[in-house]
């Protein structure tokens, strides 16, 4: 068992509001949107969290119905960039 903190995003600046309270309050964060924010937008505040909260483990980002999990180790690769956008684009 674990705590999952829950958040609502309308994306752009409250994004990052709602990771960093969030990150504050539990080491896994879930974010659904009301609308989506853009992609380097998103990529940025997900790398930003990560590197600002030591003890954040796992970012959940729900996707409509898809439920996209960012742990650490995905978000320090150096391929994040690149899976992250492969796996956000993904049809279902």
């Amino acid at each position: 068992l674990f705590y999952v903190e829950g958040k609502t995003s309308s994306g752009g600046s409250a994004l990052s509001g709602r990771l960093s309270e969030g990150a504050k309050q539990a080491d896994r964060i879930a974010v659904n949107f009301y609308t989506y924010p853009a992609l380097k937008d998103l990529l940025a505040e997900i790398q930003f969290v990560f590197e600002r909260n030591s003890n954040l483990k796992q970012v959940i980002l729900f996707k409509g119905s898809r439920l996209i999990s960012v742990e650490r180790e995905l978000c320090e690769s150096a391929y994040f960039e690149k899976q992250f956008k492969a796996i956000w684009n993904k049809k279902k």
